[in-house]
C-alpha cells in the first residue's frame, strides 16, 4: 500500500515487479468535461485496489485498434523492480503510439491485469520506475471543435500527458523513484507527442531527458488546417453542431472517422489525420524549429523498413495510384516494387524529417536506427515491431513467435535504461548526419 497525494493505492507483485494499475489522475472527462482540458483527479477515501487495468480510451475500429474501452479512461500505471533497494530510481514515462487515433495503456480486457503495454520485464532489466497512461484519442483528444465553437479546448490529448507527467512529479517519490531524473519516452504518435512536450511551457521542468522512436515528425496542424479538418469531419458525420458528438455511439463516429480519413487522403496530406494543433498558446511552432532552442538530451530513431507496416494490405497495382497521390518519390533503391514504395515511406514520413530535426537540435542527441528483423516475420524490422521485442511480447506485430530470452530485446531495455541513468545511451553523439548506432 503507498499513499498519494490523492489517496492511498493498493497493488501486486508479478514477475519481480510491483505493479499499480488503474491509478486515476484526473477528473472523469465525461459530458462536456469529454471536450475540455482535463483536471485533477479529486482525493478519495480508504484504499484504492489497483490490481487490474482502466478501460482504454474511445477510438476508432479500422486498423490497430484496441478494445475495452470508455469516456473514463484518463488512469496511469506504475511498474517498479521488487528488487530496487532504498536507491531512488530514475523514472521512465511512456507515451504509447497509434496514429493519435487508436491505442491505449489499459486493459486487453475489463478487470483483467494483462494490460496493452505490460511493462514488468522493461522496469526489472532497465532497473528504472516505468509509468504509462492513458489519453484521448482522435475526435476527443486531437480535433480541433474549437475553431467551430469556443466551449471546445484544442490538444486535449497533450494536456492529458502533461497532467499525467504532474502527476508523477508530485507523486513518484513515494513509489521510490527520483522526480528530479525523469525521462519521457514514445514510439510513432507517442514520439511525435514527446516532441510536443519538449516544446510546451507547461511541461518544463517535468522531465529531464527524451527518448523518441519513429516518430511522425511533421504530423502537425497549423490552426487553419486543423480548423479546415474540423470542418470536414462535422460535414462527413452529418451533424451541423460539434455539441452533437456527445450523443454518437462509437459506430456512428468510427463510421464518420473511416469517412474523415479517406477525405483526408484525397486531400493529398501524407499526415495522420488527427495531429496536433499549432494553436500559438500551448505549441506555438513546429517541434523542427522550437527545438533549436531545446538542451534537453534527446535520443532519437527510425526503424529500417517502417514502410513495410502500411503497405502490407495494399495490391501490388494500388501502389503507383496511391505514389502519385501522396506525391511520394519512388526511387529505383530495390529491385521490386513494394520495397521501393516502403523505402520512399520511410523516407518521406520519418528518416528525413529526422535528419532535419537532428541538424537543428540546440541539445545532445544520439541518433539510432533499429535493424533486427525476427525469424519468419513478414513485416520484418518494420513500424512499431521494435515495441514487441524492447517490451517482451510474446509475438510479433504479424503474429510470428519471439524468443522469450530475446538477446535483442534485452540489449534495448538496458540502453533505454542507462540512458535513463547517465543522459546517454553509450554511443558518440550525432554529429552532421554521422554516429548512427544500429541496433540488431
Amino acid at each position: 500500500m503507498i499513499k498519494t497525494k490523492s489517496g492511498k493505492v493498493e497493488g501486486f507483485v508479478k514477475d519481480g515487479c510491483m505493479c499499480y494499475m488503474g491509478i486515476p489522475y484526473a477528473k472523469k472527462p465525461v459530458g462536456r468535461l469529454a471536450f475540455k482540458h482535463s483536471l485533477p483527479v479529486e482525493p478519495w477515501e480508504g484504499v484504492l485496489n489497483c490490481t487490474h487495468g482502466s478501460k482504454n480510451p474511445i477510438q476508432s475500429t479500422q486498423g490497430f485498434y484496441v478494445d475495452n474501452i470508455s469516456l473514463d479512461s484518463l488512469y496511469l500505471n506504475v511498474f517498479i523492480p521488487e528488487s530496487r533497494g532504498d536507491n531512488k530510481l530514475p523514472v521512465m514515462f511512456f507515451i504509447y503510439g497509434g496514429a493519435f487515433t487508436q491505442g491505449g495503456a489499459g486493459a486487453v480486457s475489463e478487470g483483467s491485469a494483462t494490460l496493452q503495454y505490460n511493462m514488468q520485464q522493461f522496469a526489472v532489466d532497465s532497473n528504472t520506475i516505468v509509468v504509462t497512461a492513458n489519453y484521448r484519442l482522435n475526435v476527443l483528444g486531437f480535433l480541433n471543435l474549437n475553431s467551430v465553437c469556443k466551449d471546445f479546448d484544442i490538444n486535449n490529448g497533450l494536456f492529458d500527458q502533461l497532467l499525467a507527467l504532474k502527476w508523477v512529479n508530485d507523486n513518484i517519490n513515494t513509489f521510490g523513484g527520483d522526480d528530479k531524473n525523469i525521462t519521457i519516452f514514445g514510439e510513432s504518435a507517442g514520439g511525435a507527442s514527446v516532441l510536443a512536450l519538449m516544446c510546451m511551457d507547461e511541461a518544463k521542468g517535468l522531465f529531464n531527458k527524451a527518448i523518441v522512436q519513429s516518430a511522425d515528425i511533421d504530423h502537425f496542424f497549423t490552426y487553419e488546417e486543423s480548423a479546415k479538418y474540423a470542418r470536414l469531419f462535422l460535414k462527413g458525420a452529418n451533424v451541423n453542431r460539434a455539441s452533437e458528438l456527445l450523443n454518437m455511439t462509437r459506430d456512428e463516429l468510427s463510421k464518420a472517422e473511416a469517412k474523415f480519413s479517406k477525405a483526408v487522403k484525397l486531400n493529398r496530406d501524407i499526415r495522420v489525420c488527427f495531429s496536433p494543433v499549432i494553436d500559438g498558446q500551448a505549441l506555438k511552432g513546429k517541434p523542427v524549429e522550437l527545438l533549436k532552442n531545446s538542451d534537453i538530451p534527446l535520443m532519437i530513431g527510425t526503424n529500417e523498413y517502417e514502410g513495410n507496416l502500411f503497405i502490407r494490405n495494399m495490391k501490388s497495382y494500388e501502389i503507383p495510384f496511391v505514389a502519385k497521390l501522396l506525391k511520394l518519390d519512388i526511387k529505383k533503391d530495390a529491385p521490386d516494387l513494394r520495397t521501393r514504395a516502403s523505402n520512399a515511406i520511410t523516407r518521406r514520413v520519418f528518416t528525413e524529417p529526422l535528419d532535419e530535426l537532428l541538424k537543428g537540435y540546440g541539445g545532445k542527441s544520439w541518433r539510432y536506427e533499429y535493424r533486427y528483423a525476427v525469424r519468419g516475420s513478414e513485416l520484418g524490422c518494420c513500424h512499431a515491431s521494435e515495441l514487441f521485442v524492447m517490451f517482451g511480447s510474446k509475438e510479433t506485430i504479424d503474429g510470428v513467435p519471439i524468443d522469450k530470452d530475446d538477446a535483442v530485446g534485452y540489449k534495448i531495455r538496458r540502453i533505454w535504461g542507462k540512458f535513463a541513468y547517465e543522459g546517454s545511451p553509450g554511443w558518440e553523439e550525432y554529429a552532421d548526419g554521422n554516429n548512427t548506432f544500429i541496433i540488431s
